[in-house]
């Protein structure tokens, strides 16, 4: 949009705190839990200048509270005896397909109210020992019926895919599409 920014900010992996138990991460002032985000990022204009910290110059603070209303679950591959087998180079979860997010933001000092009705949010985890190459990636919860017009409560869709490796060796490409419509799921899973 308009005036658009990415602030970032770097920290030592020393900083970094994860806890398993609640699968909080936590680094520098930012919290990621399953139902909060929290943090702020700052930049100077002079730091910001520097070419190696790729950043605008500002500051944003965020609360959010986050509720996942419809999760995808990709299969076997992310079970347990797959993770202990580090079968796969990258695994991917999608507990929040379609996330409300409700709270504020604060971009250079000006608020902005988060509310689920315009959110359009999603959530998911990806994991492992390196990306997927090439990976594609799209999703929304942001629907509208063509037949009706009216906007789709219950629904979303979530498309990833690309070259996955399996015990290192790399598998034709391949999709998984996800789709829930007002309550119904769809699903195409090539591992399924």
């Amino acid at each position: 949009g308009k005036n658009a920014k990415q602030i970032h900010n770097f920290y030592p992996v020393s900083q970094l705190k994860i806890d398993n138990k609640d699968f909080s991460v936590q680094i520098g002032e930012c919290l990621k839990t399953e139902d909060r985000l929290v943090g702020e990022v700052f930049l100077s204009e002079a730091d910001a200048a520097k070419p190696e910290y790729m950043s605008s110059s500002g500051s944003m603070r965020w609360d959010l509270k986050v509720e996942k209303q419809i999760t995808y679950d990709v299969g076997y591959g992310t079970s347990w005896l797959f993770r202990v087998l580090k079968a796969f180079q990258m695994y991917w979860h999608v507990p929040g397909a379609k996330t409300n997010y409700t709270g504020t933001v604060y971009l250079d000092g000006e608020e902005f109210a988060v509310y689920p009705q315009a959110s359009f949010g999603y959530a998911d985890k990806n994991w492992g020992v390196d990306f997927t190459n090439p990976w594609l990636w799209l999703a929304s919860s942001n629907l509208t019926s063509i037949l009706s017009g009216k906007k789709l409560q219950n629904s979303c869709f979530d498309i990833g895919g690309g070259c996955p490796k399996v015990f290192g060796v790399n598998l034709a490409k391949n999709l998984l599409v996800f789709f829930s419509y007002e309550g119904k799921k769809y699903e195409f899973n090539f591992s399924k």
